[in-house]
């Protein structure tokens, strides 16, 4: 499970760029591969590497068998102070398969200012549909917090923003992030 299988026939997977986690990004090559972007070779250059491999954009990680797990996107990784990377799709899964009353969640990163200095936090925004669960912070916080003790560190939601409706979301049913972050406040969410 998980897996989004190995790579097609006459077709080559690697990863560049890995982390302490085995995750990196996603680049393949063979027949079946785009020869470029059309009429665009700017942007056909950015995508393809010297040896003819083409970069997905995808973060993955590769096990011993050859099977492809996918964490996230690069454009949507988070990079803490202290270097370590977060795939923000991944937390937003196991958020998902934990607690399916959470229609719509959205991990970022948010500066929080105490008054004497200013830190990176990490926040769940957080869209629950059911009334019953959208209004008992308590169990929601409770739950979070077992979530939390499950993931490394740095990977612990320290912040929940609550959204009153739903996220507004792309064609393709993606949440626009940037929407998201931009209405954060932490005046107003559960902190953990």
């Amino acid at each position: 499970p998980f897996s989004v299988g190995k790579a097609c026939p006459n077709l080559e997977a690697k990863l560049i760029n890995v982390d302490e986690d085995g995750v990196g990004e996603l680049c393949v090559r063979g027949k079946s591969v785009s020869s470029g972007y059309y009429k665009d070779e700017e942007a056909t250059k950015a995508v393809f590497m010297e040896d003819g491999f083409f970069n997905t954009g995808d973060l993955a990680r590769i096990d011993a068998e050859g099977k492809i797990f996918m964490t996230g996107r690069k454009k949507n990784a988070i990079v803490l102070p202290n270097g370590k990377n977060i795939s923000p799709e991944e937390i937003e899964t196991e958020v998902q398969n934990t607690l399916p009353y959470c229609k719509d969640i959205v991990v970022y990163v948010a500066d929080y200012d105490n008054g004497k200095t200013v830190r990176q936090v990490l926040c769940a925004g957080v869209y629950i549909e059911d009334e019953e669960y959208k209004n008992n912070k308590e169990k929601i916080a409770e739950d979070f917090r077992n979530l939390n003790k499950k993931m490394p560190n740095y990977k612990q939601i320290e912040y929940i923003n609550l959204a009153e409706e739903e996220y507004v979301k792309t064609s393709t049913r993606k949440i626009k992030r940037d929407l998201v972050l931009s209405k954060h406040n932490f005046e107003t969410g559960i902190k953990l």
